[in-house]
């Protein structure tokens, strides 16, 4: 299949529906969901939908985890940096 840079970035978007969050409690009623990388069996399985194969199949997996990987991370600490702002706001009020 001829999959073009936009494919790529749609077939991650999808493939997020496959996503689990982790939550964390951390006390007074605050927390924190954070997003757990996309598995890579759904990715894999996505890819043999799309009819690749192979080394093709391979290279659609490493490229979708790599996208992954890079906005895990990103929202993550997305997340801890807000939390770490909150209290320490928190504490300031004291």
């Amino acid at each position: 299949p001829d999959i073009e840079t936009a494919s790529y970035w749609e077939a991650f978007q999808y493939l997020s529906r496959d996503r689990t969050m982790l939550s964390l409690s951390l006390g007074m009623g605050s927390g924190l969901v954070l997003p757990q990388p996309i598995p890579r069996e759904a990715i894999r399985r996505y890819g043999r939908a799309l009819r690749f194969s192979g080394e093709e199949l391979a290279d659609f997996v490493e490229i979708i985890s790599g996208i992954d990987d890079f906005w895990v991370v990103t929202e993550q600490r997305k997340q801890t940096d807000a939390a770490v702002r909150a209290a320490r706001g928190m504490s300031r009020q004291r």
